[in-house]
């Protein structure tokens, strides 16, 4: 009865950090998006990116995306878009990408990188984006002043209450004082997401970004 449904934020770490990219990017409900190192095909540009690439993903997750996603592996530079799109779609609304030093896999750089990239469409639409991308970050950089927040923290693949606060730090900036933060969050055990999305014929992150949008929809219907 306490939920503000304007104000409900999306959150996930690593595949989830995707899915809950793509979950908010379709669906404009959300107040709020939190990606805790999105990597490859998350908040990464895919153009020069280290540690995951395109193969390596393709390979790995095949059910994460379009068959036809496999033909530009080894020619990511052909690509009709980059990551900074689908960070895009949540303007001018918030963005958080949560980034660690040590986890190349994900490459926190091109994680950076996609959210400079996606500031102008926030310009474009009369909001700050990301303000202070003026040089590459350090460990313990925290950019949270425009509608784009970005941490960079020492360590490696992991989610940590650090990311919780500065999230919380974050979405609090420019709220109204009796209003309400709500985030919605997942853990689900992967066999059994990887099968009911199997049953569905459709890939894993499409399949949870329905279950988050219905979970919200559901919500709204309650009020």
């Amino acid at each position: 009865p306490e939920i503000d449904h304007r104000r409900i934020a999306v959150a996930g770490h690593s595949r989830m950090g995707k899915a809950a990219l793509l979950a908010s990017g379709l669906d404009p409900r959300f107040f709020a998006v939190l990606a805790n190192e999105p990597g490859c095909m998350g908040g990464a540009l895919t153009r020069g990116k280290t540690g995951e690439t395109l193969e390596d993903i393709c390979d790995s997750f095949p059910y994460f995306f379009a068959p036809r996603l496999r033909d530009y592996v080894g020619r990511e530079a052909a690509l009709p878009f980059d990551q900074h799109f689908l960070l895009a779609l949540n303007a001018p609304r918030k963005l958080y990408v949560a980034s660690a030093a040590q986890d190349f896999w994900a490459d926190p750089i091109s994680e950076f990188l996609g959210c400079a990239a996606a500031s102008c469409a926030w310009e474009q639409l009369g909001a700050p984006g990301l303000l202070g991308a003026d040089r590459l970050p350090r460990p313990g950089t925290v950019l949270s002043g425009g509608m784009i927040g970005y941490h960079l923290r020492e360590g490696e693949h992991y989610l940590s209450r650090y990311e919780w606060q500065r999230f919380l730090d974050f979405l609090e900036e420019g709220a109204e004082p009796d209003g309400f933060l709500n985030l919605t969050t997942l853990m689900l055990p992967v066999a059994a997401v990887k099968e009911t999305a199997k049953e569905f014929g459709v890939s894993v992150t499409e399949f949870i970004a329905a279950v988050m949008m219905k979970a919200i929809s559901d919500l709204q219907a309650e009020k």
